[in-house]
């Protein structure tokens, strides 16, 4: 399966439903660990590229500028930057 076919897959929320709740700005390979993400939670990259895994997930994402990310459970996520980078978390409950 693609990434942006998973992505599709799991992207059930508007984006205009959702807020920012905080953008990360990564450094070349820095790895951001998101704790308690729910399911429908999202993170966009707004710059850069990402490498996104979610704790319970088989499936990695490669994530570049203005793609994302949505959750589709509860746990840990793990961001890392394959270079300078930034992402925006989106709370979707």
């Amino acid at each position: 399966m693609t990434m942006e076919a998973s992505i599709s897959r799991n992207n059930t929320l508007r984006s205009q439903d959702r807020r920012p709740q905080s953008e990360r700005c990564l450094g070349d390979h820095e790895v951001e660990r998101l704790g308690g993400i729910h399911a429908g939670d999202a993170i966009t990259c707004t710059n850069g590229v990402l490498w996104v895994t979610q704790e319970g997930d088989p499936e990695d994402y490669l994530l570049k500028k203005g793609e994302r990310f949505v959750a589709n459970r509860f746990g840990l996520v793990l961001v890392q930057a394959f270079e300078d980078a930034a992402c925006r978390w989106y709370e979707g409950r």
